[in-house]
């Protein structure tokens, strides 16, 4: 097992940091865990990312039935224990945005902009017995939760031959939800793995998230951001 040398807090223009430490007791011996949170103020961070896109569709469809978005995200290991998907159909997004709208209405699209970004927190978790002093303490674990924050396009009214569709328009309205890995943060989690011995810090992180729209056509996947060491995040 590698010791770490004492961590101090580090200091960033594109992100906050803090410092927490506790005691977790196990067969009745006492442990020192420090944990170091991060969390991006700036959009310059790397613990962000955003993009856009446009996306051609070649049919028309009912809000009620066809999905506007799905997104599903993975796990780097282990599982996503909250946010692993989450699906909204046409009719979910624009009751709040368009009067009037109903679940039998016709939506004509040629194309639709998608614009999402993606925000994580990160957590380094260090681990020493609780009779020692900094110089032994040992990097134990890293896990991410990540924000994924998406718009959804503006839709007009237009009638052709008596009836109304929609069209969309400009960019408008904003979802978000956030994704947490299975054993996020446990510092319980981060003793027992140095107390195996390991050689290298456990990872609990998301993975990949992947977007996409009606007709089950792919808008995106990529992977979210995050950092398996202090030195990643700037």
């Amino acid at each position: 097992m590698q010791s770490t040398p004492r961590v101090g807090i580090p200091t960033s223009k594109n992100n906050e940091w803090i410092s927490k430490r506790s005691t977790v007791t196990i067969n009745n011996v006492k442990y020192n865990v420090q944990k170091l949170t991060t969390q991006p103020i700036s959009s310059e961070s790397s613990l962000t990312t955003s993009d856009s896109k446009t996306v051609k569709f070649s049919n028309s469809w009912a809000a009620g039935i066809t999905n506007a978005l799905k997104v599903i995200v993975g796990a780097a290991v282990g599982a996503i224990s909250t946010g692993a998907s989450y699906i909204a159909t046409v009719y979910d997004v624009l009751t709040e945005l368009v009067s009037g709208i109903k679940k039998t209405t016709k939506i004509t699209t040629p194309h639709i902009v998608y614009s999402w970004a993606a925000t994580s927190t990160a957590v380094f978790t260090f681990v020493r017995k609780d009779s020692q002093n900094d110089s032994h303490q040992w990097f134990a674990q890293v896990s991410t939760k990540t924000a994924t924050s998406y718009k959804f396009p503006k839709f007009n009214y237009t009638n052709s031959n008596g009836s109304s569709k929609l069209t969309p328009s400009i960019v408008q309205g904003k979802r978000s939800f956030t994704s947490t890995p299975k054993g996020y943060g446990n510092e319980e989690d981060a003793v027992k793995h140095y107390l195996g011995g390991a050689s290298g810090a456990q990872r609990r992180q998301v993975g990949t998230i992947t977007i996409s729209g009606p007709e089950s056509k792919s808008v995106q996947s990529f992977s979210a951001p995050s950092a398996n060491f202090i030195a990643h995040v700037n």
